[in-house]
Parts: C-alpha cells; structure tokens; sequence
C-alpha cells in the first residue's frame, strides 16, 4: 500500500486502489518524489496540481506530470498530461474526466484515456449512511464493479461487491 496524492476529484480514488490519500501541508516544502504542489484560484480551488515524479541531477530538473481543473457550474472538467520535463510546455495529453456535482456532491465521473480506455463513476448516497459506488471500465472488455463506503471521509472501510458477497478491500 502506497501513498497518492492529497487532492482527487474522485471521492475514495486512493483507497480504492488500496492506498492511502496524501495530505496537504500548510507549510511550503521542496519539490522531492512523489511530491505534488497545488495552485488555487481566488475562490480557492485547485486548478493545477503538479507532480514531482523523479529529479535528473545531470539536468538539474524534475520529470512532472501536470493535471488542470476547470471548475463550471456543478462539474469540473480535468485535463491529465503525461511527463515532461518541468519548465517545458511539450507534455501530450493522457486523459480528459468529468466530475458531475449535484449540490457539492460528486454524483458521477466519466474518464476518456487517449490509449481508448473508457470509465464510467456513478456515485449515490443512501439514509443510512453508505456511499454506494458503481464503476464501468470498458478496454478490450467490459468490467463492472460495485462498492459500498461505510464510516466517515476520513476513516473509510470499503467493501466490494462480489456475487452477492460483501468483500472488506480497504483497510486491509
């Protein structure tokens, strides 16, 4: 289990994949692996996040990958770019997602990955409690997972479902 990133527009993306969210500092700290740094708008959302994957000392650079937000009313689109050299403006473009919002909440997400990856997010919240999420990928086949979120953002337990089967993937 690894650590991501602190800012996801996808509620539970890090657990899901069995690792833990990162968190963000309130201090300024140096670039270093595996590090992000974030940049707000005036309303203090985060429009950029900038990853710091590996420093090239005969270079005296970073190798980065940049992910833009643009946040609209109830969505906000996200625009991912593959690696590059940090200070360098030649990045291609690896994905575009949707986050819908339905008064604050994310109700869904749809990804389009350039190497023809498609994933649909559909996320619903039940009285009790539970977060219910339901997630299409289609690639060279179609895949369909169920998960159910019990607890609270920051202590998640997640179960997936399968064949009728409540089966605990996150903590582990």
């Amino acid at each position: 289990m690894g650590v991501m990133s602190a800012y996801s527009t996808s509620p539970f993306a890090c657990e899901l994949q069995g690792s833990k969210p990162g968190c963000l500092l309130k201090k300024p700290s140096e670039p270093g692996n595996n590090r992000q740094c974030y940049f707000l708008n005036s309303n203090g959302q985060i429009i950029c996040e900038l990853k710091y994957a590996k420093y090239l000392p005969r270079k005296d650079r970073w190798i980065v990958y940049r992910t833009f937000f643009l946040h609209q009313d109830e969505q906000i689109i996200e625009y991912a770019f593959d690696s590059e050299l940090d200070g360098s403006r030649e990045a291609d473009l690896m994905s575009i997602a949707i986050t819908r919002l339905t008064e604050g909440q994310v109700t869904a997400r749809y990804s389009l990955y350039t190497r023809g990856e498609y994933v649909e997010t559909l996320y619903s919240s039940s009285d009790r409690g539970t977060l219910s999420i339901a997630q299409t990928i289609w690639a060279q086949s179609q895949t369909h997972r169920e998960y159910e979120v019990v607890g609270d953002k920051n202590s998640p337990i997640i179960f997936e479902r399968i064949d009728g089967e409540h089966v605990q993937i996150y903590p582990v």
